[in-house]
């Protein structure tokens, strides 16, 4: 498996947490002591990710586990359920970056039923995302709904609204991926009420970017694109540049529906730079080599923007 940078470095906004494609597990993001007792592995796991969500070495992570699962071997930590849940967390989260989604799902189930038996239902949720989004990412839309109606199902929206938005955000997206408008449309619904509590400034052009994705499914092209525009210019405001760059590649698929190739150049011109900073897999590199050799032969076409777009959506590092 090999990972390439077109040219440039990485968007700092690759390495923040969004919150409507998944939510990093709580120890990743700040210390965690269990019974009172700080796990040197897990930090040494913790860290290690952190090194690979930066810089995307993958053997730094690997060797962290291998001295994890060497020392809750030999027994140099305390056998906590829970630390082994949280390195089975992570561990699934690294291979799922690498694409080796088999071993990533039986990471997670283990994580799972470690979270179920300790009653850590919120933890079991944050799992149930990310196997959420591997079925996402090997086309398994119905099971991708599944995984995130069953998290839904563990927790009290009241009570934790962060985790209830990305939820049900999540939600409207795939249902929209599956041709169930109208589920996804009620759920976007449900994300747009909690959004209002939550106060996320990110939020809003989020909730646009799927209200508009509901709107391309049904047909209502015009709507979509008002709603691609409106959500495009709020990531702007807020300089994310990641998703900036993911909505223009989805508007211009809109232009090339509607014929509109001055328009589909013009925010090619303004894209391709920033897709050029993405770190992805070949396999996706290959599909941005092609809109970028398009684009210079002034042959750019509606099949290459749809197969950009799916090759983007399929790969993690795009998480």
């Amino acid at each position: 498996m090999a990972v390439k940078k077109l040219n440039g470095n990485l968007t700092p906004s690759f390495l923040a947490v969004k919150k409507l494609n998944g939510i990093l597990p709580k120890p990743f993001l700040a210390v965690k002591k269990l019974n009172g007792i700080l796990t040197r592995p897990f930090l040494a796991v913790q860290n290690a990710l952190g090194e690979t969500y930066l810089a995307l070495d993958f053997s730094a992570a690997a060797a962290a586990f291998e001295q994890a699962d060497r020392e809750w071997a030999e027994q140099r930590i305390q056998r906590d359920p829970l630390v082994l849940a949280n390195i089975c967390h992570l561990k699934g989260i690294l291979r799922m970056m690498r694409r080796e989604y088999v071993e990533a799902t039986q990471d997670l189930d283990r994580a799972c039923s470690l979270f179920r038996e300790s009653d850590e239902v919120l933890s079991e949720a944050r799992v149930l995302i990310y196997r959420s989004m591997i079925n996402g990412y090997t086309g398994k839309l119905i099971e991708s709904a599944e995984d995130l109606l069953e998290a839904v199902s563990l927790i009290d929206e009241d009570e934790e609204k962060e985790l209830a938005f990305a939820l049900r955000g999540n939600l409207a997206n795939t249902m929209a991926r599956t041709g169930d408008t109208e589920s996804a449309a009620k759920e976007l619904d449900r994300a747009r009420q909690l959004h209002c509590v939550v106060g996320d400034p990110l939020g809003t052009p989020l909730l646009d970017w799927i209200g508009g994705y509901i709107d391309e499914q049904r047909g209502d092209l015009e709507t979509a694109k008002s709603l691609y525009l409106s959500a495009r210019e709020g990531f702007c405001d807020v300089d994310e540049r990641r998703e900036f760059g993911l909505i223009s590649v989805d508007l211009m698929v809109i232009y090339s529906m509607q014929n509109d190739w001055k328009r589909v150049g013009e925010c090619a011109a303004e894209t391709l730079p920033i897709l050029g900073s993405f770190s992805l897999h070949d396999e996706t590199l290959v599909t941005v080599k092609a809109l970028v050799q398009a684009f210079e032969s002034g042959s750019l076409s509606h099949r290459i923007l749809n197969e950009l777009r799916d090759a983007l959506r399929q790969d993690p590092l795009v998480m």
